[in-house]
């Protein structure tokens, strides 16, 4: 007679296959949920403290995350959505942009998902505002962004490249972050973080261990 493990089929979908829907977190939560996995194999991810910290200052920066599928720009985006106060049921809801007050300051945070989702319209909607907002120039809205390099820099170049002076100049210097992999610089009030320059393996034996010890 086979036995099915719920635990060990939920995992099986992380091997090295082609189409590993468990890189992208969306995805993953529907997986546990319908495996029954209780509780998740988590760890907290090795920016989100640093990310919740400079959000519940008094001068809060925008963030930026980058990195390729799977480095956890979507897990990190959600964790800080719930850590103030957003509920599982609007995050699921699908919006490309979620919307959360801050404490403490008249301002809110935009999350944005995955700017690859966003259409041509979105985005030229959206990039003067994020850009103002790293410019320092908008105190009303701070921007959470998860985006793939090279789908951050296009976008900003054909929007900032066509009015030249100071939006294409920050341009340029968020390309430099990106190569010289640098959080901040005193010019924008903005963290980058590429999440594909972390070493996983701090977390290595917390997660064996979390996977072995499963209930």
């Amino acid at each position: 007679m086979s036995h099915a493990n719920p635990l060990v089929e939920f995992l099986r979908h992380y091997g090295p296959i082609a189409a590993s829907d468990n890189m992208y977190d969306e995805l993953i939560q529907s997986e546990i949920e319908r495996h029954g996995i209780e509780p998740p194999v988590e760890i907290r991810p090795a920016r989100l403290q640093q990310i919740i910290e400079n959000f519940e200052s008094h001068f809060p920066k925008s963030v930026i995350l980058t990195g390729t599928a799977g480095d956890g720009k979507t897990y990190h985006c959600r964790c800080v959505f719930s850590h103030f106060g957003g509920q599982p049921q609007e995050w699921h809801r699908g919006d490309k942009l979620s919307y959360i007050p801050l404490p403490g300051a008249d301002r809110q945070l935009c999350i944005v998902k995955d700017l690859s989702e966003l259409t041509v319209n979105e985005k030229s909607e959206l990039l003067p505002k994020l850009a103002a907002a790293v410019a320092g120039q908008n105190e009303d809205t701070v921007y959470l962004v998860a985006a793939n390099d090279g789908q951050l820099l296009a976008s900003w170049r054909d929007w900032a490249e066509p009015l030249q002076g100071e939006k294409y100049r920050h341009f340029k210097i968020i390309e430099e972050m990106l190569v010289d992999e640098k959080v901040e610089h005193t010019v924008l009030s903005l963290q980058l973080y590429n999440l594909s320059r972390l070493d996983a393996s701090a977390h290595f034996e917390e997660i064996v261990a979390q996977v072995i010890e499963h209930p």
